[in-house]
């Protein structure tokens, strides 16, 4: 059993694409901080974050989807004077280091969806991406990018590696003149990958979701102990017989 675990531990040591996901929410001296979520809460208001995401690389598509949001609120009162303000904050950040194999040649990827950012009172949020050096985009706060996105071709340089970064953001805090902070930032893309011809598909490979080279070698040792503790010496002798 612990060959067993030694050798699927080394296959799951791959690891998939960086995500990382923060929140803040505080009141005077009150800070919270938490990965997907946070929470503070009082007499006088409250504040609350949360922030989500999953990033999947499939064949020839890369998918992402992610959602920020951010409130704080002293329940409608005006009169914060002499209160704590409260704020929330939350961030999502995804960073990949994805590659195509295949001669270095002129390919293209189709980029689909886009982000939708929106304020409250004293708050906001906003979203951008990269695919390596092929193109970039911001979506700014209060603002609709799936029109500006829509659904197009882009040049990009295939048999290459290329970082991939997404980044999104939503705030809202209270002051004396404004009882209701809010933030939302919610993205929704599909980048798919294309040769010249705009329709051979080309496949994605996320170089962090197979071992690093230097893991190699305890792969190849833990499999092959797997391999000699699972099956007796008189079935291996006979496999090699037939």
């Amino acid at each position: 059993m612990r060959t067993l675990c030694l050798f699927f531990g080394l296959v799951s040591a791959a690891m998939s694409a960086s995500i990382t996901l923060s929140t803040t929410c505080a009141s005077g001296n009150n800070t919270v901080l938490g990965a997907g979520s946070c929470g503070v809460k009082n007499s006088t208001g409250s504040a609350g974050a949360q922030s989500l995401a999953t990033f999947i690389v499939s064949s020839n598509t890369v998918t992402v989807d992610a959602i920020t949001s951010a409130t704080a609120s002293t329940g409608g009162n005006t009169a914060t004077f002499g209160f704590a303000p409260f704020s929330a904050s939350a961030t999502v950040a995804i960073t990949a280091d994805l590659y195509t194999i295949g001669p270095v040649r002129q390919g293209y990827v189709e980029v689909s969806g886009g982000s939708q950012t929106g304020d409250g009172g004293d708050g906001g949020g906003n979203s951008s991406y990269s695919v390596g050096s092929a193109m970039s985009s911001f979506c700014p706060v209060n603002s609709s990018c799936y029109g500006t996105l829509g659904s197009r071709l882009v040049p990009i340089q295939l048999g290459t590696s290329f970082t991939f970064t997404e980044t999104q953001s939503a705030n809202g805090e209270t002051d004396p003149t404004d009882f209701l902070g809010d933030g939302l930032a919610n993205t929704s893309e599909t980048f798919t990958f294309f040769e010249a011809d705009g329709v051979t598909p080309v496949t994605v490979f996320d170089s962090s979701a197979v071992p690093e080279p230097a893991t190699w070698p305890l792969f190849a040792l833990g499999l092959a102990v797997f391999v000699a503790q699972t099956f007796p010496p008189a079935f291996r002798v006979k496999s090699r017989i037939q």
